[in-house]
């Protein structure tokens, strides 16, 4: 979907998938982007041991699936 704002309104109507693809090669950074890793943590750690701050060493899924826990909600 497209959608145009204006101070009159707005609009919304179907993309074409050209505009859809013309959109997205405008986000793609130009060159190869690769996250720092720290291999030096051998050990395996419980969730409620890690936060955010250990996504270089768990990867960024574990890190946030950790901060998730610390948001107490019930079991």
């Amino acid at each position: 979907m497209r959608l145009s704002v204006s101070h009159a309104g707005f609009e919304i109507r179907e993309a074409s998938l050209d505009q859809v693809n013309e959109h997205f090669a405008k986000m793609r950074p130009a060159k190869s982007q690769t996250p720092t890793r720290d291999l030096t943590v051998k050990s395996i750690r419980p969730l409620k041991e890690l936060g955010f701050k250990d996504a270089k060493t768990v990867g960024v899924k574990a890190a946030n699936l950790a901060a998730l826990g610390k948001l107490g909600f019930a079991d």
